[in-house]
């Protein structure tokens, strides 16, 4: 695995340092690592002991650097908030993926100050995939720059969609309803079923756009920055300002067009689902 050599004028090339030694780290734990044990965490919801084995690994390393920094990871620490120093951790995004065999999975991780994200680092082993982005230095994907692909219109994009809030059943039927508007309008749409894919594969121009109907801050924090980097757009459906602990989802995509035609599309169906 090879990265980009980031100047030494970037604020925080130790943090950069830090995050490019765990993905190094992580790689060859996936490699020499093939069995795990699946453990029932909530209601359809699971969590392998790989996931807490990342988790351990990348926590460990954060504190015996950086030890006054706060963490904010899904397995262990998930009641963080984002603030002062903060690191953001997905040990394993796509975990009943990765629970089942299939490729789609991989690690987030990200490092903030003062709510500002500052490195975002994706890592698809399966893929033998490394997306790294800097802010004001952009996305990488192994040692190589990266950007979104080159806008199009709506009906020539292929477009992938997000898992749905099973827990809201009125949240689901809204965005049941803009999703149906999605498939309609675009070319295609694709369903990976692990965020890290979604946000590598569209900084990476493979992906037009993404849309998300609900999200926790490790699913989106590193991959904002990759996005943003590659030159994308990322906005929240009904168009208000970013926030990573909002409740609303996100769309991301090459075309600021397709990001007004979610927002847009947003607003209808929720007048459409008062009336």
């Amino acid at each position: 695995m090879k990265f980009y050599n980031i100047s030494d004028s970037f604020e925080f090339i130790e943090e950069a340092k830090l995050v490019q030694e765990l993905m190094m780290e992580l790689k060859e734990l996936f490699e020499n690592s093939s069995n795990f044990t699946l453990i029932e965490k909530g209601e359809r919801d699971v969590v392998t002991t790989m996931d807490l084995k990342v988790e351990e690994i990348v926590i460990s390393k954060i504190k015996s650097k950086f030890p006054n920094d706060m963490i904010l990871s899904e397995e262990s620490t998930n009641d963080v908030k984002i603030e002062n120093r903060c690191w953001v951790i997905d040990p394993i995004d796509g975990t009943f993926n990765y629970a089942n065999n299939l490729i789609l999975y991989g690690v987030q991780l990200a490092f903030t100050k003062d709510r500002e994200t500052y490195i975002g680092g994706i890592y698809l082993p399966a893929l033998a995939e490394c997306y790294m982005g800097y802010k004001g230095h952009g996305t990488y994907l192994n040692s190589n720059r990266i950007q979104v692909k080159k806008a199009e219109s709506i009906s020539k994009m292929m477009v992938s969609l997000g898992d749905f809030d099973f827990r809201n059943e009125e949240r689901s039927k809204l965005y049941y309803a803009i999703l149906n508007e999605v498939r309609r309008n675009v070319m295609r749409t694709r369903k990976f079923g692990a965020s890290c894919v979604d946000f590598g594969f569209l900084a990476s121009g493979r992906l037009s756009g993404y849309v998300m109907p609900y999200f926790f801050p490790w699913d989106v924090v590193p991959g904002i920055l990759l996005v943003k980097e590659a030159g994308g757009y990322v906005t929240h459906t009904d168009g208000s300002d970013l926030d990573f602990e909002s409740e609303k989802g996100l769309v991301m995509s090459n075309s600021e067009e397709f990001n007004d035609f979610i927002v847009s599309t947003y607003k209808d169906c929720s007048r459409s689902s008062v009336d």
